[in-house]
Parts: C-alpha cells; structure tokens; sequence
C-alpha cells in the first residue's frame, strides 16, 4: 500500500506505527469490531431504557383484564358467555402477538441487545418491535447507521477472507509451481527466480475455488448452527436448519424464532456469534454466486453478440471451383463444317454450354466468397479497434481510480462487494 500524502502539498505523511499503513485494511477490520459491538450495547441500554416499562405495564394491563373476563365468564351463559371467550380469545392473541406471553420479557438487556442485533444485521424476525412512538423514532436514527455499519463490516469480512484465501492459495501455487520447474531447470539465473516471484505475487485465484472453498465453510457453519438449535430448542434437524438459513441469509420470517423463552446467558453468548459468523459466511457466499452469475450473462451477451456480427454466407452452388482454389478454363473446341449439321455436333455443342455456365457460376461464386471475405476481414478489423479503444479505456479508467485512491478520493466503481472480488480473483470481467 502507498504511503498516504498530503492533499495540499504531496509530501508523504509521517506514521507512528509503519505496520498500520501496510495493514491498513485489516486495522480498519478490526477496529470495526469493538465499535460495532459498543454501537450495539449503547442501543440496547437505550431500547431498554425506552421498551421495558411500556412493556411491564403492558403486561399488568393483560394480566388484569384477562383475570377480570375470566371470572366473569363463569356466571354468564348464552350469547354473553360466547361474547366474552371471544372478548377473552382476541386478548390472548394481542397480547401474543406483541410478546407478552413468552416465557421472558422481550426488553430486558438481553431482549433489548437481541433486538439491535436484528437491527444492524437486517434480519429482522418480528418477533420483537418497538411499541412506543419514542422508540420507533429511535429505531428509524439507529438503523441508519447501525445498518450501514454492518454492511461496511460484512463487506470488510468478506475482503479479509479472500484475501486470506488468496494469501493461502498463492503459497501453495507458488510451492506446486516451484516443485515442477526446479527439476527441468535446476541451475536457473537470479532473474529467473525474481520473475517467478513476482508471477507468483501477481497470481489471483479463480472464482470457481473461491466460490468451492467459501461455500464448504457455510456449509460447516450451517450444520453446526442447526445442531445447537436442534438440541437447545428441541427442535428437530429440518426446522433447526431451516431456521439457521433463514437467519443467515437475512430473510428473518419471524415464524420461527431462538432464544424467546428463558435461556443461558452461555446460550445468548453463543446465538450471537453463530449468527455473526453465519451471516458473514452467507453473505460473501452470495456475493460469490453473484459474480458467477455475472460472468454466465457476460458470456451469453458474447455469443448472442457473435452470432450478430457473423456476415451472410453465400448460397451455395451445385458445382465447385476446381482443386486448389483455381479455375481451369478450357479452350472452346471448333468444329469442321462437314460435322456442324450432325447430332452428335449438337450433343458436343450443348455440353459445351453446360460447361461454361458451370464456369460462368464458378466465377460468380469466386467473387461472391471473396466479398464475403472482405467483409469478414473488415468486421474483425471494427471489432479489433473496439477491443484497444476499451483496453486503453480500462487502463485509463484504472488510472484514475489509482489516482483518486492516493488523493483520498473514492470512486463509485470502487464501492460495494462487486468491486472487492473484482480486485481479490481473476476471470470476473
């Protein structure tokens, strides 16, 4: 990484720890961490502060009333006992719906820290929501950050993880590598080695290994995931994944939910960071498919692209050009006065005209093949400038993303998961 530089004079800034500019990315990761999890502390004591009271009155609200029908509908009979258990039915699914009969309060500190995790990770399971008009009015500031501050930290996650994998992959290419030209040239030069060095340095791993690796890892944290669950919340092995997919892919239901009756705080601790790991692992997952599907539909726009570009072939005609490309042509034979009136003079004549229309329709085809060609000759040419004009706009477009990346400028192409496995692998264009 390029030493940072001054904006006003260019001069290179000084750095009281050289390791954090060649580390850059990983600090930021890092530091990112500790701040996420303070951003979610401070919103659950807020959420807290604001939810739990509402919520305790609430429930002495439920609690009073259900007691107050109940006992009244043991004196009524007829119409009015069937108008109070439906009275009676209508409180109990209220008071379902807002959490009020599980076995924990929703917005205590562990409720409350549940409630910003959903927030910031975007799953947002419904099983827990602001009811006060504070608190919904508090919730729409925090996700404003809190979710932008989790897609910054996924997206880190992700940059950080092929880079590893990358870092890996590339020790082992360079070692395979090494391995299988030491024995043909086993007496090399040192600028041999220092290209193959730098080859090796410059090496980037396919998408389709990344995307084989990345995908064994969601796999493993998916299981492991579904056999907590299963065995925490005694659910059986399809709803305990079926729930860690949901979750992990922040598609959040809400119709099944972990953790709402009373658990641990071992179990809270662990929910928390199988969903953080889960998440991270699906979402880079996902932004690896989307790349592999960006390159099928970069392929297909090709082909259809060529088949488009391809020129009109020539009908093709009954007889063919004689052997080697060239065109015999035979003098025409004269006939003797004393044989011009005869039939066989008339059979030689009419075979002499069949041949020169065949000759006639040879010509023609030589010359209709070599404007085909022409016009062949000069679609490859178009398309030949088209590929250095885009090359040279490439080149030009990187530079400038260069530049502005040593000025501290940002560049919209340079945002977003897309962009970080545009850098990280090869083979995405």
């Amino acid at each position: 990484m390029a030493p940072s530089e001054d904006g006003e004079s260019g001069r290179p800034l000084a750095s009281c720890w050289p390791p954090l500019q060649r580390h850059e990315d990983t600090c930021r990761f890092v530091l990112l961490m500790p701040l996420l999890l303070l951003y979610l502390l401070a919103g659950a004591a807020l959420f807290h502060a604001v939810e739990h009271g509402p919520e305790r009155a609430a429930q002495r609200r439920f609690r009073a009333e259900f007691d107050a029908l109940r006992h009244n509908v043991t004196g009524l009979s007829g119409g009015e006992a069937l108008l109070a258990m439906e009275r009676l039915l209508q409180l109990q699914r209220a008071a379902d719906r807002r959490g009020l009969l599980s076995g924990r309060p929703q917005w205590d500190l562990a409720g409350s820290f549940h409630f910003c995790c959903t927030v910031v990770s975007t799953i947002g399971w419904g099983w827990t929501a602001p009811h006060t008009l504070t608190g919904r009015l508090l919730l729409i500031a925090y996700g404003l950050f809190g979710c932008a501050g989790g897609i910054l930290f996924f997206n880190l996650f992700l940059e950080r993880f092929i880079t590893l994998l990358s870092f890996v992959m590339r020790a082992f290419h360079g070692r395979r590598s090494a391995q299988q030209v030491m024995p043909l040239e086993p007496s090399r030069p040192p600028s041999a080695a220092s290209d193959a060095s730098s080859r090796a340095h410059r090496w980037k791993p396919a998408v389709a290994w990344v995307l084989l690796y990345l995908l064994g890892c969601t796999a493993l944290v998916l299981q492991l995931a579904a056999l907590f669950y299963a065995r925490g919340e005694r659910w059986d092995y399809v709803k305990a994944t079926y729930f860690s997919f949901v979750s992990f892919a922040t598609i959040g239901f809400g119709d099944v939910v972990a953790g709402t009756q009373t658990k641990t705080g071992w179990y809270s601790a662990a929910n928390f960071l199988l969903t953080v790991a889960g998440v991270c692992c699906m979402y880079s997952l996902f932004n690896i498919v989307s790349i592999v599907i960006k390159q099928a539909l970069h392929w297909l726009i090709r082909r259809l692209d060529a088949l488009c570009a391809l020129p009109a072939a020539p009908a093709a005609k009954e007889s063919s050009p004689a052997a080697g490309g060239s065109l015999v042509v035979r003098g025409t034979p004269r006939l003797s006065p004393q044989l011009a009136n005869t039939p066989r003079a008339g059979l030689e004549l009419n075979d002499e005209r069949q041949r020169r229309n065949s000759m006639l329709d040879n010509i023609t085809y030589n010359r209709e093949l070599l404007q085909a060609n022409k016009v062949s000759l000069a679609v490859m040419q178009n398309r030949l400038c088209e590929s250095v004009h885009q090359s040279r706009s490439n080149s030009a477009l990187a530079a400038s993303r260069y530049q502005e990346m040593e000025h501290g400028r940002v560049s919209f192409g340079s945002l977003g998961s897309v962009a970080i496995v545009s850098r990280k692998l090869e083979g995405d264009d």
